[in-house]
Formats: structure tokens, C-alpha cells, sequence
């Protein structure tokens, strides 16, 4: 019986922390971040500016702003690559007093591998770095 009560006060217990929001949310693993320095065009609401991206993941990336940014407002990247021009969508998802965090939105499976096969060209061992201006 002892055993029984034991059970029944710990599901008591997390029901009771579920009910109030105190039970942990689910972890999300993000992808490894890579510092970088990447001139990039950023063009949000017809408005392009030149801006510097200091980090980089399949995810998304990190960029030093001289113009304001808007929270979740969209727009692209764009950069020249190996001799390509480079473009891809992006959410604009926090903003700090001189950096944002962008979020690529992805369309296709095509998008998303030509985003990894950047973000291995600028950081992979032993490939050499991609030029990119």
C-alpha cells in the first residue's frame, strides 16, 4: 500500500506542475553555430542595407545592422559566393541594439541543401574558406 501512495502522490505532483506551467518545455536542439565575418545585403520591406553576418548555421544567422530592424518582419539575404549570387529568404527573429538574429525560411529541399553547402564552404575543415563579398 505504501508503494501505491507513493505512486499516486507523484502523479499528483507532476499533474499539479503541469496544471501551473511548471513543468519543463521539450528541448529543441539547435544546429552548430559557426563565427564568421560575411558582408551580406540584407533587403527587408524594399529597404537594402549593407550588413555584416557574424555567425551562420543551417538555421539561420546572426547580423550586425546599421539601420533598425523590425521584429518578425521578412526579407532576403544576398551575397555574392564563389562567383554566384546567393539569395535567401529570411524572418527577422530577435533584435538588439546592434545585432538580429534571422531565421532562412526554406520553400524547398533545394533551398535548405544550398544553404548547408554554404555554411560547410565558409566553415568546413580542410575544404578552404569560400570567398563571399
Amino acid at each position: 500500500m505504501a508503494f501505491t501512495a507513493r505512486i499516486a502522490f507523484w502523479q499528483d505532483l507532476v499533474l499539479f506542475l503541469a496544471d501551473n506551467g511548471a513543468i519543463m518545455q521539450k528541448f529543441e536542439y539547435r544546429g552548430p553555430r559557426f563565427s564568421i565575418d560575411l558582408p551580406v545585403q540584407l533587403t527587408v520591406q524594399n529597404a537594402t542595407q549593407a550588413v555584416r553576418c557574424t555567425e551562420i548555421s543551417k538555421e539561420g544567422m546572426r547580423v550586425e545592422f546599421g539601420q533598425p530592424l523590425e521584429p518578425n518582419s521578412s526579407g532576403k539575404v544576398s551575397m555574392i559566393c564563389e562567383g554566384q549570387m546567393l539569395a535567401f529568404r529570411v524572418r527577422v527573429v530577435h533584435v538588439g541594439d546592434t545585432q538580429a538574429g534571422l531565421e532562412f525560411i526554406y520553400s524547398s529541399e533545394a533551398e535548405r541543401n544550398a544553404v548547408a553547402h554554404l555554411v560547410e564552404s565558409l566553415t568546413g575543415p580542410g575544404t578552404g574558406r569560400a570567398r563571399c563579398f
